[in-house]
């Protein structure tokens, strides 16, 4: 066996570790392109074209210190230490067998701007952390209580308040933070945090808990459908959405909502009715 088919067997057993968040991440274009190498991912009900689309079209990234917290094996922080070279891509991963994936495509393309920090963030480790001017922060938090720092969240009533504390001390730490989670505590369908049926009121709910932590909306993103393999784009909503988000109008942002979100929203999967926050430190 040469080395790059011991490579890509190594990175084949890794990504696929049967852990919870497993056969989870799509693969980076550029490896992909390079090594041949692709793992099946059914983007029409879960994945990471559609956001990655976002962040290249409407996001300056280029020359930036970027966290990826809960990277998983690696497709935004490696999508982007390849896209911008003179960017720093941080990747944050508790899963052993997650982080040494991302390691090993980091020696193999000589990768000096993707650096490894193999654990998890829980409340704690705020403290601990480091400046950065950008923070991805996709769908992590609604595991809280579950998947780390229990103690701290008894029940799905206390989740709140946790995030408000959380996002507070993180803004110590980045300049900007892209934001999304889920709306099932723990990825349960039976402890919503929000009903999935109420699009408008994920929006309402985040806004509350990000402004409360003293956080500004730079945008708020909205998914539509589009043809073509990958099933939706992600679009910011208009300024005055934006508007009313800051200045805490829940009245005119849920009309507002009412109004902009995809009149098809409801057949999309859970994980594409998710909002997006691009959220700057006030």
């Amino acid at each position: 066996m040469n080395e790059q088919d011991a490579l890509l067997d190594r990175l084949g057993e890794l990504y696929s570790d049967s852990s919870k968040h497993s056969v989870y991440q799509s693969i980076p274009t550029f490896i992909q392109d390079s090594l041949n190498y692709r793992e099946s991912i059914n983007e029409r009900w879960r994945g990471d074209s559609a956001r990655w689309a976002y962040l290249h079209k409407y996001l300056d990234l280029n020359n930036r210190s970027i966290l990826d917290i809960g990277a998983n094996t690696g497709f935004f922080t490696l999508s982007l230490a390849h896209m911008y070279p003179e960017s720093t891509c941080t990747a944050m991963e508790g899963n052993a067998n997650h982080a040494e994936f991302i390691e090993l495509v980091k020696a193999h393309y000589q990768m000096s701007n993707v650096r490894v920090l193999h654990r998890y963030l829980d409340f704690a480790g705020l403290d601990e952390l480091g400046t950065y001017d950008t923070v991805l922060l996709f769908n992590v938090l609604h595991h809280a209580g579950v998947d780390f720092d229990e103690p701290l969240i008894p029940s799905r009533d206390d989740l709140y308040a946790y995030l408000v504390r959380y996002l507070t001390k993180l803004r110590n730490h980045c300049d900007q933070l892209l934001f999304q989670m889920g709306y099932n505590w723990g990825g349960n369908k039976q402890q919503p945090i929000v009903a999935l049926a109420n699009d408008s009121e994920k929006y309402i709910y985040t806004n509350r808990f990000l402004q409360e932590a003293g956080w500004s909306i730079a945008h708020m993103v909205a998914t539509y459908g589009c043809d073509g393999m990958v099933p939706v784009y992600h679009q910011n909503l208009p300024d005055d959405v934006v508007n009313a988000a800051n200045a805490r109008d829940a009245t005119t942002l849920r009309r507002r909502l009412d109004e902009l979100l995809a009149p098809d929203l409801d057949t999309f999967s859970e994980f594409y009715r998710r909002p997006i926050f691009v959220c700057t430190r006030r």
